[in-house]
């Protein structure tokens, strides 16, 4: 049976990568949400709402991304949450 548990290295390395993309991915989050409200402050916000269209689309496809992609690293290492109660509905 081989072993699947990663060195110490290896999870270091998983870990530092993870908070690296956490870090970048939440900052461009803050950022874009920051600029949306600076926008609706405005007083031609209320003529433009596919900017704050814009900006929500980009916050929330950012954050699927940071999700897909540190899930994939947390996999690597087999490491992943696995939320049990969503397998039980899915095989009931």
């Amino acid at each position: 049976m081989p072993n699947n548990t990663p060195d110490v290295s290896k999870l270091q390395d998983t870990i530092n990568y993870m908070d690296c993309l956490s870090q970048s991915g939440f900052s461009e989050i803050s950022s874009i949400a920051k600029l949306a409200i600076s926008w609706l402050e405005t007083p031609e916000w209320y003529n433009h709402l596919e900017v704050v269209a814009d900006a929500l689309t980009a916050i929330y496809g950012k954050a699927d991304d940071m999700q897909n992609v540190i899930n994939s690293e947390a996999e690597n290492v087999n490491c992943n949450f696995k939320d049990e109660a969503f397998v039980r509905r899915m095989t009931a």
